[in-house]
């Protein structure tokens, strides 16, 4: 099940598919969100470049009120453009392709801690 779900999410994200051919669940939405906010979380209190960290309290606080912002303005946009059946569809599409490009985002970070500033290497 996973397979599919994650070959549909890629397909979105390169604008072959669109929110309405997921399907229509809220205990996907559910854990699409618990994903989310614990891998924004995650990505929040990772050292920055100093090597600096930030209370986990205040960055919880930070996931929430983005996430809830998020939701909020979708849910919101669609209601007032009467598309409000398509809400869940769309949030989960949303926040699903967020949860890619965040693992891309800490892949990334998590590579540029290995490469020192001076040995890098550019050649065309």
């Amino acid at each position: 099940m996973l397979k599919p779900l994650l070959q549909l999410y890629l397909q979105i994200m390169i604008l072959r598919k669109g929110p309405q051919d997921l399907p229509y669940s809220r205990p996907l939405l559910a854990l699409i969100i618990a994903l989310g906010m614990c891998l924004s979380l995650f990505i929040l209190i990772l050292p920055d470049s100093k090597g600096q960290t930030h209370p986990v309290e205040q960055m919880l606080l930070v996931v929430f009120v983005l996430y809830a912002a998020q939701i909020g303005s979708v849910y919101l946009l669609l209601k007032l453009l009467k598309y409000s059946a398509r809400s869940l569809q769309t949030l989960c599409a949303l926040l699903g392709v967020d949860i890619l490009f965040n693992l891309l985002q800490l892949v990334i970070f998590l590579l540029s801690q290995y490469v020192a500033p001076g040995n890098v290497a550019v050649t065309v």
